[in-house]
């Protein structure tokens, strides 16, 4: 998530579900799906290749 290329909320009802879009330490482009607390949490709920959709 640090080096994000493109950050958007995909479900902003609570807790808020982001999509992070960037390369990893190898620069293999990467999809993350994040859920953003209330309480300032945050938990990765998906990482994997980036794909065309």
């Amino acid at each position: 998530m640090t080096h994000a290329v493109f950050s958007d909320d995909i479900d902003p009802e609570p807790p808020v579900r982001r999509v992070h879009l960037g390369p990893d330490s190898s620069g293999n482009m990467l999809e993350v799906v994040t859920l953003h607390f209330d309480d300032g949490g945050v938990l990765a709920i998906q990482a994997m290749k980036m794909t065309k959709q």
